[in-house]
This record gives C-alpha cells, structure tokens and sequence, in this order.
C-alpha cells in the first residue's frame, strides 16, 4: 500500500485535498505496518498543513506520546 501512496503522490496536477488525503492514507499505512516513525511524518505533514483534516490532531497526539 505504501507504495502505491507513494506513487500517487506523484501524480501531475493534484489538488491540496487530494494532497493531504494521500499524505494522510500513507501515514496509517505506515502506522499498519508498525512505522510508527515514517507514519508520525506524513501526519505532521499533513497537521501543518491543515489542523482540522480527519483526525490528525489526534493521531499526532497518539504518536508523539509512544515516542
């Protein structure tokens, strides 16, 4: 899956949602895959860029706390 994200993210043209979208579908991939590292990334990514997005917050939260 991770891959595919990744690939994806690549695409010419993408909108913002669409953006954070990916970014935010990655970072549970990540955080499935047990990269509780990588997945803390894209959701920061994803934080600084719109707070309100899904439940970011909340799993940036849930991350840096296990850190």
């Amino acid at each position: 899956a991770v891959r595919w994200y990744l690939r994806a993210l690549e695409t010419p043209n993408l909108d913002e949602e669409a953006t954070l979208a990916l970014q935010y579908d990655l970072g549970v991939a990540y955080q499935l895959a047990g990269d509780s590292r990588k997945a803390l990334e894209r959701y920061t990514d994803v934080y600084s860029q719109n707070i309100d997005f899904r439940d970011v917050a909340e799993k940036v939260r849930e991350l840096q706390h296990k850190a």
